[in-house]
């Protein structure tokens, strides 16, 4: 790498026009590439990538706002641009007060006086020409009307050339410029056209032979040649375009659906446009571009409108362009929008979603009766065949979207009631991807109730399909997704093991999406185990991931998993900082579980910050939407509840024993009490709490047997942090006894094998004396 031997320097021009590809490479260029200086020349964004607002918020960054060139810049710049030492004082007073200052403005207008013939250029020297009157000469008042004025000039054929080249773009290629050109005499003379729109600065050679290409000086340029044409021509070169890559490409025609979805979108003819806006957007869906694929399939809609209701196989197909837009929303964290794209693919399908929650339970039963004849009589199940059973793998697609969406939005009865009908609608067609994955988002489902026996059930049913239907890429889903369930029931080894198989898979696939899902996995999963840093390192890694293919649920995972991280290595400041960030970012997307977790972390740092009141508020906003959301769908949320616990109980011990502060403290217990019945992880931390809430309550002998018992718990279900929590809360108790010695001792080494401050606990040094 040439940056690796010396300093490099990397200008990009025009960067108003980079799409969220080329911004996210930008930025991957400033973290990887060594003694690199990345120079970014744009105009002012009205809706800034984040990539850009994070190159451009940098400490080590420099920005330098253009003013309009001050008079003498001008004129040195249009000396230069007309290859002459200076310019006439009248010439430069004209141009300056055309032009404001304007770099590009100021260019095109000497260019102007000098194919018009105002001005002569001879032998390094400008003059006024002969009869010349600039003081009455009249001027467009804007940069296109002048770049209009110079292309009237031109002879025809290059007027021709110039037109044609635009409806390639900024750039093209010699091959297809001549290729697509509709006078067949002119094609010979390309070269030597070229070489004279260059001479008028209307055009840059890009590449040499053997490769030749060009490019227009300025997209303004380009812009106003193609605004020339009538639209009857403009559509027959589009369609000529798109042709030709057809013809030329067709082995490799993938790398061009973007451009081909272009062309023939602009070509008029319907039906190509439509299949390749399809194409990229799958394509982009596929690459976590979500913009740009929420871009094409949206346009892709908008073209497909069937005057009525359009055959079943219609049907199908806009389902799926629904559903495929409302992936691309929610990669991008629009919740609602993805929802409402899922839904519509649903009513076309035939299949809705309950529209009031009175609906619910009885859609829920009737799928609950299906799912035990599908258990009882197996070989009774309707296998369908051709498009219906493309229909039935569609629904079964859409409806485990959405037990995603339920999952997160901590809604078990809606999560419960897709589960089962994508699994219903799955089991209809037989052996498929989309059976294995249900059956693995049922074991979600049966673990949330929780019923573990039919969890595991689904789980090893999951498995057995995804060997046969898809060994690749279904397996890595079956593996992550049946790997949550086990760390919420603290089998650790089993997780570790099938997430760094889904991992390995999801990365050779590109799959970027579920990828990011299986490392959130993996950070948790280090936490709960006490590795706190590494965790953290994972997170920070996984955040600049998702900034990058702008993900927003990537960045808020991954934010909340580095705030837990630095909770627990004794950096609540910096915690509190990630979380505001988290809440911010929740504003316009809110998501009940993430903000609970947002919130209840919050109210832990801000209480280890001493911050009582901040404290309060944060843990009072988590408990609302606790009550609002009673049954946690999510493992991850464990710290959330914790925390509202802990703050209520630590205003108890501070002296607070009214009956306000008791209920709440008793309400959170209760809610962490819910979490443990349905996630083991919770249960060392429940009984920790319950039995420092039996303890303020004065209850000291049943407090003791709880904490017991959460050392016992923790100690079982291999979690350290949560043994040496039980430690240090019986040494606390039993201060001044060699037994309360005894789990100090124990305490202080679990602590500093862990890395993590001996007051990093949330047992205060004087709590029980």
């Amino acid at each position: 790498m040439v940056a690796a031997e010396q300093p490099l320097l990397i200008v990009l021009e025009d960067a108003h026009w980079c799409d969220s590809a080329s911004w996210a490479l930008a930025w991957l260029v400033y973290q990887q590439v060594p003694r690199v200086l990345l120079v970014l020349a744009l105009r002012p964004l009205a809706d800034p990538s984040p990539e850009y607002g994070r190159l451009r918020d940098l400490p080590d960054g420099q920005r330098l706002h253009l003013d309009p060139l001050p008079a003498q810049d001008v004129t040195a710049l249009v000396a230069l641009r007309l290859g002459v030492s200076s310019v006439p004082r009248l010439v430069a007073e004209l141009i300056g007060e055309h032009a404001g200052g304007n770099p590009f403005f100021s260019e095109e207008l000497a260019y102007a006086l000098r194919d018009t013939g105002a001005i002569t250029v001879t032998d390094g020297t400008c003059q006024i020409a002969p009869g010349a009157d600039l003081r009455v000469l009249s001027l467009p008042n804007t940069v296109q009307g002048v770049v209009l004025t110079r292309i009237d000039r031109l002879a025809p054929p290059q007027q021709l050339t110039l037109k044609v080249a635009s409806v390639i773009g900024r750039s093209f290629a010699h091959r297809l410029l001549a290729d697509v050109h509709p006078i067949a005499a002119d094609r010979p003379t390309l070269p030597g056209q070229l070489d004279r729109l260059q001479r008028r600065n209307l055009v840059l050679l890009e590449t040499p032979e053997p490769e030749l290409a060009w490019m227009f000086t300025h997209v303004i340029t380009r812009d106003v040649a193609y605004d020339l044409m009538l639209g009857a021509q403009r559509r027959a070169l589009h369609r000529a375009i798109a042709e030709w890559y057809e013809r030329r490409h067709l082995a490799q025609l993938a790398r061009f659906y973007p451009l081909l979805a272009y062309h023939w979108t602009r070509s008029g003819l319907t039906a190509k446009a439509i299949r390749y806006l399809s194409l990229a957007g799958e394509q982009a869906l596929a690459g976590a571009a979500y913009r740009e694929a929420a871009l094409f399939l949206a346009d892709a809609l908008a073209l497909d409108q069937p005057a009525a209701p359009g055959s079943r196989e219609d049907r199908l197909r806009r389902a799926r362009w629904e559903r495929q837009l409302g992936e691309a929303y929610l990669g991008l964290g629009r919740t609602s929008d993805g929802r409402t794209h899922l839904s519509r693919a649903l009513e076309l399908l035939g299949a809705p979603l309950p529209t009031t929650k009175r609906q619910l339970p009885g859609r829920l039963l009737q799928q609950l009766v299906i799912q035990a004849a599908h258990r009882t009589l197996p070989a009774k199940t309707v296998r369908r065949q051709g498009q219906l059973r493309e229909e039935s793998l569609e629904t079964s697609r859409i409806y485990l979207r959405l037990t995603e969406v339920f999952w997160f939005a901590n809604d078990t009865p809606a999560l419960g009631h897709a589960g089962l009908r994508a699994l219903n609608s799955a089991e209809r067609a037989g052996p498929s991807p989309e059976l294995a994955r249900a059956y693995a988002m049922l074991c979600l489902a049966a673990g949330s109730i929780p019923i573990h026996p039919l969890a595991r059930i689904y789980s090893r049913r999951a498995l057995e399909i995804a060997r046969i239907a898809d060994p690749i890429g279904s397996l890595a889903y079956v593996r992550f997704t049946t790997s949550v369930y086990r760390i919420g029931t603290a089998r650790w080894d089993e997780a570790r093991e099938a997430l760094d198989e889904a991992e390995a898979i999801f990365e050779r696939l590109g799959d970027l999406r579920l990828l990011g899902d299986t490392r959130t996995a993996q950070g948790m999963l280090g936490i709960y185990r006490g590795h706190f840093e590494a965790a953290g390192a994972l997170f920070t890694k996984l955040y600049d991931h998702a900034v990058r293919y702008e993900s927003l649920q990537h960045q808020v995972w991954a934010s909340l998993g580095k705030a837990a991280s630095e909770l627990r290595c004794g950096r609540p400041a910096e915690a509190a900082h990630v979380l505001e960030r988290v809440l911010e970012l929740l504003v316009e997307h809110p998501d009940p579980a993430e903000q609970i977790q947002a919130y209840g972390l919050l109210a832990a740092a801000r209480r280890r910050q001493g911050e009582d009141a901040a404290a309060l508020a944060a843990a009072s906003s988590a408990a609302n939407l606790m009550t609002k959301n009673k049954r946690p769908t999510a493992f991850y949320l464990f710290e959330g509840y914790s925390g509202v616990a802990e703050v209520h109980l630590e205003k108890m011990a501070a002296g607070d024993r009214s009956p306000a502060t008791k209920q709440a403290a008793r309400q959170a217990c209760a809610a962490l009490h819910t979490f443990a019945r349905i996630f083991p992880i919770g249960k060392p931390r429940d009984l920790l709490l319950r039995g420092r809430l039996l303890h303020l309550s004065g209850r000291p002998r049943r407090a003791r047997s709880a904490w017991r018992a959460s050392l016992s718990a923790a100690q079982r279900l291999a979690m350290p942090l949560d043994a040496a929590l039980g430690h240090a809360e019986l040494g606390l108790v039993l201060t001044g006894t060699p037994q309360g010695q005894w789990h100090l001792e124990q305490a202080r080494t679990l602590q500093h094998q862990l890395g993590v401050p001996h007051d990093g606990t949330p047992v205060g040094p004087t709590r029980y004396q």
